[in-house]
């Protein structure tokens, strides 16, 4: 048994082949970049969050310290030191608390736009892959379809006027034999019907 051909058309494939690979690689590519710029920033915001919640243990285990100090004294003027120390810890806090929240709300709400972006572009990319083939297979299906046709009419007898391919066609090589084939047909049956004439009575 003989065995099949990879490439049974090696330029039509191999370039149909090229522009699937070319058109996924620049659209997973454009991902990726967008991924990979998203996930840095988020990693400098989190990393501010990371600053934060430790400068937060930080002022708490001061304001544990300046509270214990607090049970301990006697003196007024040290109590007065630690309350402004407390309050300005609890200021500190505050703010980095509410920083920390503001961020982990920001990176929650972009993470679910990023995800919709996703769903998107996967969407956009199916479409734009789907639009580029059908645009090639047009020209291998478009000649195909008038082979097909132009055999239909030999089979009936007739002779079709093959028209040349479109630029951009593929199969050029098939039409220009059928095209010959053609010719070649016509003068036998134009030779076949001189006999024919002549032996009439």
């Amino acid at each position: 048994m003989k065995r099949r051909r990879f490439l049974i058309n090696s330029g039509y494939q191999l370039k149909t082949t090229a522009v699937a690979v070319t058109v996924t690689g620049i659209v997973v590519t454009a991902i990726l970049i967008v991924i990979g710029y998203l996930a840095w920033s988020y990693s400098v915001k989190l990393e501010r969050v990371v600053q934060n919640q430790t400068s937060f243990m930080k002022n708490q285990q001061e304001l544990f310290t300046s509270l214990l100090y607090l049970s301990e004294s006697r003196n007024l003027d040290s109590i007065k030191i630690s309350r402004e120390v407390i309050e300005g810890d609890m200021r500190n806090n505050s703010e980095m608390l509410e920083e920390t929240v503001s961020v982990v709300s920001h990176i929650n709400m972009v993470n679910w736009r990023f995800f919709v972006m996703l769903l998107v572009l996967l969407a956009v990319q199916t479409v734009v892959i789907l639009l580029v083939y059908i645009r090639l297979t047009h020209r291998t299906a478009g000649p195909l379809f008038v082979l097909n046709r132009y055999i239909t009419e030999l089979k009936q007898g007739k002779f079709p006027e093959v028209r040349p391919l479109r630029k951009n066609d593929n199969f050029k090589d098939l039409f220009k034999n059928f095209r010959e084939l053609v010719e070649i047909l016509k003068i036998a049956n134009l030779d076949t019907t001189i006999i024919i004439e002549k032996f009439k009575f």
